[in-house]
C-alpha cells in the first residue's frame, strides 16, 4: 500500500489565502467567502451543496457541490469573465448556452440582460440537474436541456470525471486509443441525447441567436461547421476551444460563414465572430 503524501501545512495555508485573494471581489461579505473556500478545499462528494450569492448576480442563490470543479466554474465565471459576449447585446436578446455546467453563466446572462431567453444544453446530467436549481428564478427565462450538443440529432457516450471537463467520445471516432484522453479508474460510460443545434432552435423556436457561448470540450470541431445553418442565423459567438479542434481552425469555420472573426484577447483559446 502506498503512504499517501503529508499535507505541508504552509503550503495548504498559502494555497488557501491565494484563493481567497482571487476570490475576494466575487462576493460582498467575508462569511460568503468562507462558504465558497469551504467547498473549494472540501473533497467530499456526499457533503451538501453550499449556497452562496455573488455580487454580479445580486439576491440570486447559487449552488455549488463540494468535492466538484463548481467552485472553479464560479471562480472562471465571475473573475475570469471569459463567457461574455463580445459585442453589444439588446435587452432581449436570444442567447444560446452550449456546454452550461451548472447554469452560473445563465443566471449571469439573466442579471445583465433583463428580458433576455436563454437556453442553456448541458450533457451531464448532474450538472444539468443543479443548473435548473440555479435557473430557477429565471425560469420564464431560462431553458435547461440535458443532451449533448452535436451535429446531428443522436445519442453519444462520455466518460465520468472532472465535471467542467467532460467530453463526448465520439468525437474521438478514428483516433487511436493511445492519443485519447486518459480517464481515471472507475470511471463509467455514460449515454446522453445529442442534439444539433438546429434541432434546439426548432424545439425551443428561436427565429435567431443573438449570442451563442460555446463551451463543450471539443465537440466544437463537429458543432462548429460554416455550412451548418444555424450559423447563418446567429449575430456573435464565443469558442472555447479544446482538442482536437483547434482556435485556427475554428476561425476559419466562422470566417467561412461570414462572420468578422478574431482571437479572443480576454482567454488564450477561445474565438470570436461577429455578424457584420
Amino acid at each position: 500500500m502506498t503512504t499517501p503524501a503529508p499535507i505541508n501545512p504552509t503550503a495548504a495555508a498559502d494555497a488557501a489565502a491565494k484563493a481567497a485573494r482571487r476570490a475576494a471581489p466575487m462576493f460582498a461579505n467575508q462569511p460568503t467567502l468562507d462558504r465558497y473556500l469551504a467547498c473549494l478545499f472540501d473533497t467530499d462528494r456526499a457533503h451538501a451543496p453550499v449556497e452562496v450569492r455573488c455580487v454580479a448576480t445580486g439576491d440570486v442563490p447559487l449552488l455549488m457541490r463540494p468535492g466538484t470543479t463548481d467552485a472553479r466554474v464560479l471562480d472562471d465565471t465571475f473573475i475570469g469573465l471569459y463567457h461574455l459576449p463580445p459585442a453589444p447585446l439588446p435587452d432581449d436578446a436570444i442567447i444560446l448556452d452550449l456546454g452550461a455546467n451548472v447554469g452560473y453563466t445563465a443566471v449571469h446572462f439573466a442579471t445583465l440582460y433583463p428580458r433576455a431567453r436563454i437556453v442553456s444544453v448541458e450533457l451531464d446530467e448532474g450538472s444539468a440537474d443543479l443548473a435548473r436549481r440555479n435557473t430557477a428564478p429565471f425560469a420564464d427565462r431560462i431553458t435547461v436541456l440535458h443532451a449533448a450538443a452535436w451535429f446531428e440529432d443522436s445519442t453519444v457516450t462520455y466518460t465520468t470525471g472532472d465535471e467542467w471537463g467532460l467530453q463526448v467520445r465520439e468525437q474521438w471516432a478514428g483516433t487511436p486509443e493511445h492519443a485519447r484522453p486518459a480517464h481515471a479508474t472507475g470511471a463509467r460510460v455514460i449515454s446522453v441525447p445529442a442534439l444539433s443545434v438546429d434541432t434546439i432552435m426548432l424545439r425551443e423556436r428561436l427565429p435567431h441567436i443573438d449570442f451563442a457561448k460555446v463551451d463543450i470540450e471539443g465537440a466544437e470541431h463537429a458543432v462548429i461547421r460554416a455550412d451548418a445553418p444555424w450559423l447563418a442565423h446567429t449575430r456573435s459567438i464565443q469558442v472555447e476551444v479544446h482538442h482536437p479542434a483547434t482556435v485556427d481552425g475554428i476561425l476559419a469555420q466562422l470566417a467561412a460563414a461570414g462572420m468578422r472573426v478574431r482571437k479572443d484577447t480576454r482567454h488564450w483559446s477561445c474565438a470570436v465572430g461577429v455578424r457584420a
